[in-house]
Parts: structure tokens; sequence; C-alpha cells
């Protein structure tokens, strides 16, 4: 005995039924337009929005020295007295130096 069951259903509608209000049935729809992505280096609740355009939208963690940057930038995020620059200077050296490196193999060695 075989059961098929259907595992997607493909709904099409018009542009005039796309542009009316929503009806009471699907009232919980409204909740996901107010969900906006923020454009800040933090989430609401406090973590780090690595996609963040301050971050090149993500591709500085993405590159090739990214691995360096995240512990450097959570270092320097942690909310303690020390200036970022004193407590957080090996990671950032570290990260530097990958971006330096990098560059360079770019340039041929130039």
């Amino acid at each position: 005995m075989s059961h098929a069951s259907v595992k997607d259903e493909i709904l099409f509608i018009s542009l005039e039924e796309h542009n009316q209000p929503l009806s009471a049935e699907c009232s919980w729809m409204r909740k996901l337009r107010k969900f906006k992505k923020p454009l800040g280096p933090k989430f609401p609740d406090g973590s780090i929005n690595w996609q963040c355009p301050c971050m090149a939208g993500g591709s500085l963690v993405a590159h090739r020295c990214g691995h360096l940057f995240r512990p450097s930038y959570i270092c320097m995020d942690r909310n303690d007295k020390l200036n970022a620059n004193i407590k957080c200077a090996d990671e950032f050296a570290d990260w530097a130096a990958c971006i330096r490196e990098k560059r360079t193999e770019n340039r041929g060695n130039k």
C-alpha cells in the first residue's frame, strides 16, 4: 500500500489579490512585516550582527583573514573598562598582519 503526500503546495495569486489587505485568518502575517533587519553592529538581544554594512556586509568576516577579525572585534566589543586599543592590541595586530600579507600576495610581492 503506498501513501502519497504532498510536501509542498504552490499557490498562484494575481496582482490584485496580492495587493488586498490581509484577511483575519492571515492576521498573524502582520507581525512579519514589522521585522526589520538591523543596520547596526548589534541585534536587539546584544549579539553581534556580522552582516552589518559597517563590517562590509559580512565580507570582513568572510575574508581570508576573517578568522582573525572575529576575535579582534569580539575583544573590542567586551564591556570592560580597559581601552580597546590596549586590551585588544595583539588580536588587532594579528588581523592587520594577515591583511598586509594577503595584500602583498595579491600584488605579486611588489
